[in-house]
């Protein structure tokens, strides 16, 4: 079914225009009064009542109506029961009231749909089967067909009907634990996971998105999913079945059974069951099961084969660290990237060779800004890609990759085979989207964004990243349109914020304060750090230095409140160039000492490098370049852009515009990436219009600048796009284009009619202006 629905499976009544459906009693009333209507046709109003404003397909009405072991013709079947629904409620498919037909799709309920009564129950309840004496009388034509010809054609059918397509999606139920052993608590699911999703057939919904669809049932996101909350998750996810696993004691023996239902019938789809003599032996009995299990719902003997990594050997043989390593994926899951380490970090400790923990410590530390932890976490788990499944061991390497070696062009070659092996991942679609936005090519990202949508529609990343892709092409209104998807599927505290700065970038001010208040109040203490310092990094592109600089001081608090350590340094760093390209040279010189002084990482030892160039600190800066370039050799942007970006600064600095523009030249296919921690977004082409001022070249340079005027989506709200408006009025004063100069130093000051007063660059715009009047 559709993953949402307006109206509640947990109300019994559902009521619209003159009607009201009682789901329990089976019954339709118009304006009071019983309204005869057969259990088929009364069961497909319901549905598409509960679905109101979303697709139905026909093969989801099948699957409804019909159980997998009932023949009929099913086309015919549904055309009759709609023509009876729609002559039940007055309406026509020529002059559709309540239900429209979509051609070649199925049928959408259009009418507002409202639930009554606070009443608890199944989606099941209302959706009876047919009785035995009725399934005999469906069955006895089918086995009197079969007896003619031979059996085959019937008992064919009956086993095919009863397994998945590739199309197919599972609902992962929690673990029945019956055994009072809380080791088991999440571990099992955890393990099965990992053994299932190394199939290229079998796709199991994330958990993020069950989640999001107890939230949708009004429950406590938290809550088990188990029987009839898993089998309802199930029918709105849209997926075919669910599998629910349990285990229990049987003297000291323990008794392992999974069975995957269908989720429109509750008929069990495949099962299996066995007994094992002692704890050690479970995690292996549990992986030989699925194995088994993925054989009867339909994969293909040689894909089982040739993706079946003994689950011991794919996570680790210690329940103990697998039930760790489950309580930090739960944590992280839900968002909580901070709260999920220690629990990864005591997996490793008690399984050192626990690669898949590395991986996920890696993510853990990416995601709070801890960058260089990150990449230590990353190799480990490269240096043990061998003792995960295929899948794993795929993603790892094209992880390690992306943020250890850094080398572009083993990143896609790694992802796009995983992409190719498993069709039916979202993340290397994510990745691939992600580098080419790194590197300006926007485009492409974009391509792979819709890739990832049409894998996993429910996916923030999909949407995050079309935001981005569109954002970087200067399409603010369908960058907009992602974002806003985003807060519909529930992403709210991704969104906001980017919101708040599309607001900042187009001056309006009402927006601007909605979206700041409304990311205030979704944002945790993790990640307030960077909340507070991307404010820091708005009140610079206004001119705000001093409240930047208040900012930059509270986020610093924060990062040491929850224990970053790498976030200080990197944010101190980043003020320090900040401070030196507006003027404030001796500032500038002492956080960037500090900062490169605290530790090391590509985002703290470049902006301290850029920072100390600019501050004629020209030979400390070269060490700093020299140390990125020998401890990064694989890394294609660090080599192509930053390092070159850090040498041009050190040679503009000495007077040498000309090795700086040949320094720059290999940057020019990635400059006008988002930059993120590799470079500060269109600095590069910033210093080269730098460069041709130095040269008195005024053409050359304001081509530059307004190169960056025109890319604005590659840093909505950077400083750099602030200062090419003053550099362009510099570059037309200089080629003797008063108009333009002034018109150019107007919008600067414009832009910055509420800045500190005391900012040099600020000061030296307003007397340059005004000697041009």
């Amino acid at each position: 079914m559709p993953e949402t629905s307006r109206a509640s499976f947990n109300s019994q009544v559902l009521r619209f225009a003159d009607f009201k459906v009682d789901l329990r009693a089976g019954v339709l009333y118009r304006n009071g009064t019983a309204i005869r209507l057969q259990e088929q046709p009364f069961q497909m109003l319901a549905l598409l009542a509960q679905h109101f404003g979303e697709v139905v397909s026909r093969e989801q009405l099948r699957l409804h109506l019909w159980p997998a072991d009932t023949f009929v013709d099913f086309d015919n079947s549904l055309n009759a029961a709609i023509n009876k629904v729609r002559e039940a409620l007055g309406d026509s498919a020529e002059n559709s009231v309540f239900i429209e037909t979509l051609p070649r799709r199925g049928y959408r309920f259009i009418a507002p749909v409202e639930s009554s009564a606070d009443l608890v129950a199944k989606p099941q309840a209302a959706l009876k089967r047919p009785d035995g004496h009725r399934m005999w009388r469906l069955m006895v034509p089918v086995l009197l067909a079969g007896v003619a010809l031979g059996g085959s054609g019937y008992w064919a059918k009956q086993h095919f009907a009863r397994r998945l397509t590739d199309k197919d999606t599972i609902v992962l139920a929690d673990f029945d634990n019956g055994t009072g052993d809380p080791v088991f608590d999440d571990t099992l699911k955890q393990a099965l996971a990992v053994q299932l999703q190394q199939s290229p057939f079998l796709s199991l919904v994330p958990d993020q998105q069950l989640r999001e669809t107890l939230q949708f049932m009004e429950r406590s996101p938290g809550e088990r999913i188990v029987g009839g909350i898993a089998q309802e998750i199930c029918q709105r996810q849209g997926a075919k079945a669910v599998l629910q696993g349990a285990i229990k004691n049987m003297g000291s023996r323990y008794v392992l059974n999974l069975n995957a239902l269908n989720c429109q019938t509750g008929a069990s789809l495949a099962q299996e069951q066995e007994e094992i003599g002692s704890k050690e032996q479970v995690l292996g009995a549990l992986g030989n099961m699925a194995s088994r299990l993925r054989g009867k719902l339909g994969e293909s003997l040689a894909l089982i084969e040739k993706y079946d990594t003994p689950v011991a050997e794919a996570t680790t043989s210690s329940l103990d660290a697998l039930r760790a390593y489950s309580l930090g994926v739960n944590e992280q899951d839900k968002g909580n990237a901070a709260g999920s380490i220690p629990f990864f970090k005591q997996a490793i400790q008690l399984d050192p060779n626990f690669a898949l923990a590395y991986m996920r410590l890696y993510i853990a530390d990416w995601d709070i800004g801890e960058y260089e932890l990150g990449r230590e976490a990353a190799a480990m788990a490269f240096a043990r890609r061998d003792r995960v499944s295929e899948r794993e061991k795929l993603s790892i390497t094209a992880l390690y990759h992306d943020i250890v070696t850094g080398d572009l062009q083993k990143v896609t070659d790694a992802d796009e085979l995983w992409a190719k092996t498993y069709p039916r991942e979202w993340i290397p679609h994510a990745s691939l989207a992600i580098d080419h936005c790194l590197t300006g090519s926007y485009d492409i990202a974009l391509e792979e964004s819709n890739a990832l949508i049409r894998v996993d529609p429910q996916c923030p990343a999909g949407y995050w990243n079309l935001a981005i892709a569109e954002q970087g092409l200067n399409q603010w209104n369908e960058s907009r349109s992602a974002l806003e998807h985003l807060i519909s599927i529930g992403a709210e505290s991704q969104a906001y914020y980017r919101l708040f700065e599309i607001a900042v970038a187009e001056g309006d001010q009402s927006a601007m304060q909605k979206y700041l208040e409304l990311a205030a109040k979704t944002v945790r203490e993790s990640d307030m750090p960077a909340f507070q310092f991307n404010q820091a990094s708005v009140a610079v592109f206004q001119g705000h230095l001093r409240t930047a600089r208040e900012l930059v001081q509270a986020a610093v608090r924060s990062a040491d409140r929850v224990g970053l350590k790498q976030n200080q340094p990197a944010m101190l760093a980043q003020e320090a160039r900040w401070e030196a390209q507006l003027g404030n040279l001796q500032y500038a010189e002492e956080r960037a000492r500090y900062a490169a002084k605290r530790t090391r990482g590509i985002d703290v030892e470049l902006n301290a490098a850029l920072a100390l160039a600019l501050a004629g600190e020209t030979q400390i800066a070269e060490k700093l370049a020299d140390d990125l370039e020998h401890t990064h050799p694989e890394d294609t942007i660090l080599q192509a852009v930053s390092v070159p970006l850090i040498r041009a600064t050190i040679a503009l600095q000495r007077g040498n515009s000309q090795q700086a523009l040949e320094l720059l030249k290999v940057s020019e296919q990635y400059e006008l990436g988002i930059g993120m921690y590799y470079f500060p977004a269109l600095m590069p082409t910033y210093v080269r219009g730098q460069e041709y001022l130095k040269l008195r070249d005024g053409t050359k340079a304001a081509a530059e600048f307004r190169k960056i005027l025109e890319h604005r989506g590659s840093g909505p709200t950077s400083l750099n796009y602030v200062l090419a408006r003053l550099g362009l009025a510099r570059a037309d004063a200089l080629s003797g284009n008063i108009v333009g100069a002034r018109a150019a130093y107007q919008d600067f000051l414009v832009l910055w009619k509420d800045a500190d007063a005391d900012i040099p660059v600020l000061m030296q715009a307003k007397a340059e202006y005004a000697k041009l009047q």
